[in-house]
């Protein structure tokens, strides 16, 4: 799956193929794939079907984003499928683990979940500055 191109011969996989190995590399079902890109369980079975709607581009970054392969390359079949190692944005272990959480998570939980850091965020600085305004 980590051909740039397709073999001499070959026409370039077509975006359902693309998506269909895209989600077997993740070893994911197609329930699975619609729970975690927040989409109803048909739209996944029309993604890869060969005359079946493509996703919007929206849909093909999440699907991307959970299934670890690069976005151009499912977009468009163009460069390598899997991302090289630097371009992860994680820099610390946590940051790695907070990560494969958040792709595992069904994309509509993504928005509570920010919220949530957001304000936890606001308390701690608020927290922090209520001690440092009595010492």
């Amino acid at each position: 799956m980590n051909d740039d191109q397709a073999p001499v011969g070959r026409e370039p996989l077509r975006v359902f193929e693309r998506i269909l190995l895209a989600r077997r590399h993740a070893g994911l079902t197609k329930i699975a794939l619609a729970q975690r890109v927040g989409v109803c369980i048909s739209a996944a079975v029309q993604w890869e079907h060969p005359r079946g709607t493509v996703p919007s581009v929206s849909n093909l970054l999440r699907i991307a984003a959970t299934t670890g392969v690069a976005f151009e390359w499912l977009a468009t079949g163009r460069g390598a499928a899997l991302p090289g190692r630097d371009q992860t944005v994680a820099v610390t272990p946590l940051e790695k683990h907070l990560i494969a959480v958040v792709r595992r998570m069904p994309s509509h939980h993504h928005g509570p979940l920010l919220d949530r850091l957001l304000e936890w965020t606001r308390e701690l600085d608020r927290a922090a500055k209520a001690l440092a305004s009595t010492v």
